[in-house]
């Protein structure tokens, strides 16, 4: 079954339980072409939720109708699903991969709410704010907080903010807090902000804290150290005091680089 969202004009958003009919799938093409002759972008949102798969009929008889849309795919905006089935979510990060113009963010049900915001623009990250940097009393300690996914956006301002202090300062000591970390957006890969950073930064940092984090990246960081001559040093959540100490810094406040 397959039921829209009443949403703004520019939004395509329905959701998929169960099986979904031939009808149903013309009816999202239907609205799908309108939106795409109208706007200059047209925005979608798919929550799907103990799907069974679609009519073979549906599949069969609306092929050609499905790719005579990928002439027209930079015209596509934002795309959410929402599903928390993991093969879906998979799927879709696949799909975004092999579609040129297009990118998929997926949510989990409990970040519907989240996912629908942003894709109506009212949210201007998909998942929130993921990096905040942390104001430290030293103008040559850089600190900031990971919970998350980051965006490229993020990435490139965190980037060149820590790129003004190398500028500045002769060796850089870093903090970082990692509450969570989902991975970062393939964009932000190609920025030329963020592969100076990190070449600048293998010349300059001295001291490298990071508290909390998964184990893996403590093993990366233990083998990375050496190579790179940087003096890195894991600290447990409650040991966030011991790692300021062996800055030689205190914390001020913590801010999202991207509100």
């Amino acid at each position: 079954m397959l039921k829209f969202i009443r949403t703004d004009d520019d939004v395509i958003a329905f959701r998929m339980t169960g099986h979904v009919d031939r009808a149903e799938v013309e009816a999202v093409l239907d609205r799908l072409e309108k939106a795409l002759d109208l706007h200059r972008k047209t925005h979608m949102f798919v929550e799907i939720e103990a799907f069974k798969g679609f009519d073979v009929s549906a599949i069969t008889h609306d092929l050609t109708r499905s790719l005579k849309l990928l002439g027209k795919l930079k015209r596509f905006g934002r795309v959410a699903i929402v599903s928390d089935t993991s093969w879906i979510r998979w799927a879709s990060k696949v799909e975004s991969a092999l579609l040129p113009f297009v990118s998929y963010e997926t949510f989990k049900a409990d970040e519907r709410d989240k996912a629908l915001a942003w894709v109506k623009g009212e949210q201007r990250l998909p998942h929130g704010a993921a990096i905040k940097k942390i104001e430290t009393d030293r103008p040559n300690v850089f600190g900031f907080e990971l919970d998350g996914k980051i965006s490229s956006e993020e990435l490139k301002e965190i980037a060149e903010e820590f790129n003004s202090i190398l500028d500045k300062e002769e060796k850089v000591n870093v903090i970082a807090r990692i509450k969570t970390y989902d991975g970062l957006e393939l964009e932000g890969l190609l920025e030329s902000d963020f592969w100076a950073m990190k070449l600048a930064g293998y010349k300059k940092l001295d001291r490298y804290a990071v508290v909390g984090g998964p184990e893996w990246m403590k093993r990366w960081g233990d083998l990375l150290s050496p190579l790179f001559r940087v003096n890195i040093q894991f600290f447990d959540e409650d040991e966030e005091g011991q790692a300021w100490e062996w800055l030689k810094a205190k914390p001020r406040i913590a801010e999202p680089v991207i509100a």
